[in-house]
């Protein structure tokens, strides 16, 4: 949506999904920028869009309204919807399902069996599923089909769960690197005015998505270069034996 185009309060309220009435109210804590005037009514356009989605996204992440208004505090008044939605791209996860909350009923039908109480425990202690108010449970697909692969598989949940910590500790330094690899060779660009803010985001997409590709070919690679070294170390260790 362009700046130019202009919403009343009651069509902002059914882009965003936001109440006229939290609408008025985030407007008046500063959130946002007061709608402009026309005539007796007021109009929003993309740019208090972009604000209010934003918003949205800070909520879903769990922040209070004061940490929310502590991070629009570092957003400029003069800020278009291209640059706010730089924001949330940083917010934005990458490639994750989001979890359901299911009864034990739908949770046996997305597993494709009636799952049993041993079973229940070791997908809750891989993270695969996570009991919620009474009878109910938080599921990823995803995490389900593979917990319940390696289950199937007899595969030790201590060696599952030491598995995931190492992915874990690996993707952080990764992410770690990438963060600075961004601030320190695109983000300037950015802001020197080199790089538009609609050419940064379709940047971050690609690069996101050629990324997850790339980990996982290497990923691949290593693991078949460390399963070559254990067979050239077994072919040695034979050879000497003889």
């Amino acid at each position: 949506m362009a700046v130019s185009d202009e919403l009343t309060v009651e069509e902002l309220s059914a882009r965003t999904g936001i109440s006229v009435r939290n609408l008025r109210f985030y407007t008046t804590k500063g959130l946002v920028p007061p709608p402009t005037k026309r005539g007796r009514s007021a109009v929003y356009n993309g740019e208090h869009v972009a604000r209010f989605e934003l918003l949205q996204e800070l909520q879903g992440h769990g922040l209070s309204l004061s940490a929310i208004e502590r991070f629009f505090a570092g957003i400029p008044d003069d800020a278009t919807p291209e640059q706010i939605a730089l924001h949330r791209v940083t917010l934005r996860p990458l490639a994750t399902s989001d979890a359901v909350v299911v009864g034990r009923r739908e949770l046996d039908t997305r597993a494709g069996r009636r799952l049993s109480n041993g079973e229940l425990e070791k997908l809750t202690a891989l993270g695969a599923v996570q009991q919620v108010e009474g009878s109910k449970f938080s599921v990823h697909d995803g995490r389900l089909r593979a917990a319940l692969s390696m289950i199937d598989r007899g595969m030790p949940v201590e060696v599952v769960l030491a598995t995931v910590e190492i992915y874990r500790r690996h993707g952080k330094a990764m992410a770690a690197e990438l963060e600075t690899l961004f601030r320190e060779s695109l983000w300037p660009a950015y802001k020197s005015g080199e790089v538009q803010a609609d050419q940064l985001l379709a940047m971050l997409d690609n690069w996101e998505q050629t990324g997850a590709a790339i980990v996982v070919e290497a990923f691949s690679d290593a693991i078949t270069e460390a399963r070559h070294a254990i067979v050239a170390r077994r072919s040695g260790a034979d050879a000497a034996s003889a």
